[in-house]
């Protein structure tokens, strides 16, 4: 994995993360329904709500689309190399 696909999956991990602890915590009951309904109004109530997914969606886009890549970034095609022959084989 590139290092592009990993500063990327950082925040994308910590988010969906914190999200599963936020839906767990108004499962069990651990927070009001009064408290998070009002906060989920309200943010369904903003633009920025919509940046941040299409910002997601397009982050998930890129993991999605990483998982079918055939091509491996971590070969290496430069630099010297050197080959010593043992009798168990090439090094």
């Amino acid at each position: 994995m590139g290092i592009l696909n990993r500063l990327l999956l950082l925040p994308y991990a910590i988010l969906g993360m914190a999200l599963a602890v936020a839906v767990a915590a108004a499962a069990l009951r651990i927070l009001p329904e009064s408290i998070w309904l009002n906060e989920v109004r309200y943010a369904l109530s903003r633009q920025e709500l919509l940046a941040g997914c299409a910002v997601y969606f397009l982050f998930s886009l890129k993991f999605f689309f990483a998982v079918f890549s055939r091509s491996s970034s971590s070969t290496r095609t430069d630099g010297e190399f050197m080959v010593i022959e043992t009798p168990a084989g090439s090094v």
